[in-house]
């Protein structure tokens, strides 16, 4: 294991230059008028915007797995998180999309697709590391399917918390409040799904987060309809409206891996007490400590 000072400089390395590899390609976005669009719709070529998503899919998992190499799962997850950061942070408000007539609906759909492209870099850093060390089998010594058993649903359900936490975030259209609230979603919704489902790698969190984002961006353009864009025009969009595909991805898999990290202080775990058996060490993460 890497010394302290090496590991985060390592960690501040890595999300730099993911972020400039992703930033890089964000220039797919490019709308007509010459700005980053939010939408892959909007893009003036769509082959590109997916091109776009694509290379941050590969920064997010070379660098989400080298760092999970250096130190553990959950800081090469959060590492990887800032490729889409990237995206994010270069695209155009949303407001000013709508006011110049893309279909909230149309965000709220391609929400699939970034929930896709976040779910596969997630995956992807989560099984190459060997998963999460912290999470131990059942009482019973099972270890629930992440995917498939009941615990896993439970832990995608415990997600929607992200909801009402990015609500009281998203203040401003600004692109870092945006980000700022999806991550503040993605800590919530990282907290609860752990305490809901301490058993179960946590696969399907994040894209499942991104989803409900996608879900919360939906309902909000039926219940306004053709009223949005006047609402925007006169108050500005609703809060959840406002939070596009890119930044649910990158506030979803950063926060994530924080309140993964934050939910193991709350829950008892044999590592704890053999962190001062001989032989073990304890090793820090995004959240906390882990014995090793």
């Amino acid at each position: 294991m890497l010394q302290e000072t090496t590991r985060n400089g390592l960690l501040l390395l890595l999300s730099i230059l993911a972020g400039i590899a992703a930033g890089l390609a964000a220039g797919g976005f490019v709308g007509a008028d010459g700005i980053l669009q939010p939408s892959i719709s909007a893009a003036l070529s769509r082959p590109a915007a997916l091109g776009a998503i694509l290379a941050a899919i590969i920064a997010a998992i070379v660098a989400g797995g080298l760092m999970s190499r250096a130190a553990n799962a959950a800081v090469g997850l959060f590492v990887a998180g800032w490729a889409f950061f990237a995206l994010a942070w270069r695209m155009e408000p949303v407001e000013r999309a709508v006011l110049s007539g893309l279909p909230v609906m149309t965000l709220a759909a391609e929400c699939v697709v970034w929930a896709a492209a976040a779910g596969i870099a997630w995956a992807i850093i989560l099984r190459g590391s060997g998963g999460l060390a912290d999470v131990e089998p059942t009482t019973a010594g099972d270890r629930p399917h992440p995917i498939w058993s009941r615990d896993a649903g439970r832990m995608a359900l415990a997600a929607v918390a992200a909801l009402p936490a990015a609500w009281v975030l998203a203040r401003t259209p600004d692109p870092g409040q945006v980000i700022a609230a999806a991550t503040g979603g993605g800590i919530a919704a990282g907290l609860a799904g752990r305490l809901a489902a301490p058993h179960v790698q946590p696969y399907v969190i994040v894209p499942v987060t991104v989803l409900f984002g996608g879900a919360a961006m939906a309902f909000t353009s039926w219940r306004l309809g053709v009223n949005l864009p006047a609402t925007a025009r006169a108050s500005g969009l609703p809060p959840l409206a406002a939070i596009h595909g890119a930044a649910w991805a990158a506030g979803s898999m950063a926060g994530v891996a924080m309140g993964l990290g934050w939910a193991r202080s709350f829950l008892h775990h044999e590592d704890e007490v053999a962190a001062d058996t001989p032989g073990r060490r304890r090793v820090s993460s995004v959240g906390g400590d882990r014995a090793e």
